[in-house]
């Protein structure tokens, strides 16, 4: 694990050897609470906590520290009420009011009050009738799942509660999912985003009926070409090839469907979004690795970037009403 801060260049604050990662989470809480700590005190009265949320193969890992933490940064792990450190994370992120955590599990998606790390509200699969949570996407007061594969779940943070507002079952199984604003602050997502494991496709639903449009909101790639019909299709075979993270996301001022493959390529769509509904501008491809690719959206100097990562790693920004890496 290596954690770094961006700046004019990438400065590493500090790494350590972790086994067994499989998913990790950065938050910067506006309502810190002190909090014990199994390694060293960490006193947040009068600074930010930073918490990183590592997702571990039987359990979750919290690492804190204070910002602004000048040249030397004081890591810790740390032991908060509220979470489910017994089991590993799905999915973490910040309510819009920054100081509600929502923390997503297979078991349940729970919404945590900084202040005391207590928990404020609980969603477990049983309230539709099904047993496990699958994949996960967090942005805001949003929330949208996968539940036994193929049900999506669609989930809104409301005045300290999670209010469950829908859910439809998909004809596939659900390999990644995203719920992330072509508006970024400015406004709610509208659409959930979902990559398929049987077929390399990426459906759009709009919400909060979670409803699949045609053909506005539901495109075909073949052969190069933007065709209506009922999906945004990959136009690739093999496991590999199969999407394992979709990320909608403005960068400059167009706004992006991207989808991370297994085999490292990412693709581009460049769409239009207005009230009529949705349609490909440009559609590219690109090679970044040879592995799973993942995709995390950050702000640098008030501008969205995204992360790429896998075996070689880029950054995505908008250069000149086009992306570049």
């Amino acid at each position: 694990l290596r954690v770094v801060r961006n700046g004019i260049g990438i400065e590493q604050l500090f790494s350590v050897d972790i086994s067994g990662l499989l998913g990790l989470w950065s938050l910067t809480v506006a309502q810190p609470a002190s909090c014990d700590s199994r390694a060293m005190d960490i006193d947040t009265d009068d600074a930010r906590l930073v918490l990183l949320v590592l997702s571990l193969v039987d359990r979750t890992l919290l690492l804190g520290w204070r910002e602004p933490s000048g040249e030397q940064v004081d890591v810790a792990e740390v032991a908060l009420s509220g979470w489910r450190l017994g089991e590993p994370t799905l999915a973490a992120g910040l309510a819009s009011d920054r100081r509600h955590v929502v923390q997503a599990t297979s078991s349940a998606i729970v919404l945590i009050d900084s202040v005391g790390w207590t928990v404020q509200a609980e969603w477990v699969p049983g309230e539709i009738g099904m047993s496990a949570i699958s994949a996960v996407s967090v942005s805001g007061d949003q929330v949208a799942a996968a539940i036994d594969g193929r049900t999506i779940v669609y989930l809104e943070v409301r005045q300290g509660a999670l209010a469950c507002v829908g859910h439809r079952q998909l004809d596939n199984v659900v390999s990644c999912i995203d719920v992330h604003s072509w508006h970024g602050v400015a406004g709610p997502a509208t659409h959930v985003a979902v990559g398929m494991w049987s077929v390399n496709d990426v459906c759009l639903l709009a919400l909060p009926d979670l409803v699949t449009a045609a053909p506005a909101l539901s495109l075909r790639m073949s052969q190069g070409l933007a065709l209506p019909a009922s999906a945004i299709n990959l136009a690739s075979t093999g496991q590999d090839s199969l999407p394992r993270s979709v990320l909608m996301c403005t960068l400059g001022n167009t706004p992006y469907l991207l989808a991370g493959l297994g085999d490292g390529r990412l693709h581009q769509f460049a769409l239009s979004v207005d009230a009529d509904g949705v349609s490909v501008r440009e559609h590219k491809s690109i090679a970044l690795g040879s592995g799973p690719l993942g995709l995390t959206p950050f702000v640098n100097h008030g501008s969205l970037n995204v992360f790429a990562s896998s075996d070689h790693s880029a950054v995505l920004f908008a250069d000149k009403h086009q992306t570049a890496h």
